[in-house]
């Protein structure tokens, strides 16, 4: 195996762990979203049980 080879290698690995990384990053964003949303919900509500809408 000579040095280019090594190198390909290397980027291999690399590319499989940043498509890890991509996944785990739009799984947390997808979860960020629903907890905004949830959030907001919940203040709109309760501001509206407290009649301040």
């Amino acid at each position: 195996m000579d040095e280019w080879e090594k190198i390909e290698m290397r980027i291999k690995k690399a590319g499989k762990r940043l498509g890890q990384i991509k996944i785990r990053i739009s799984i947390l964003n997808q979860k960020l979203k629903y907890i905004k949303t949830k959030n907001e919900f919940h203040k709109a509500y309760s501001s509206q049980s407290k009649g301040l809408r």
